[in-house]
């Protein structure tokens, strides 16, 4: 194996992290003073979902079933 960066470059704690079984390369993670990020690629690049919401910090992470996104 071969080191490689599997989240964005930031500071900071994970505190929760969720996948979607259905798409095996989507997850969102939460962390402290973060906000919300989502990869579509299993990993290789993350997109920052929470950005226009007042409250960054994130304890937990659920994806419903019934709709992913």
């Amino acid at each position: 194996m071969k080191w490689r960066l599997v989240g964005p470059f930031r500071g900071g704690r994970a505190l929760a992290v969720a996948g979607v079984p259905s798409q095996p390369s989507t997850y969102y993670f939460g962390a402290v003073s973060g906000g919300v990020w989502k990869t579509t690629d299993g990993g290789n690049t993350w997109d920052p979902i929470s950005d226009k919401q007042t409250i960054s910090s994130i304890g937990a992470i659920a994806v419903s079933d019934s709709d992913p996104t």
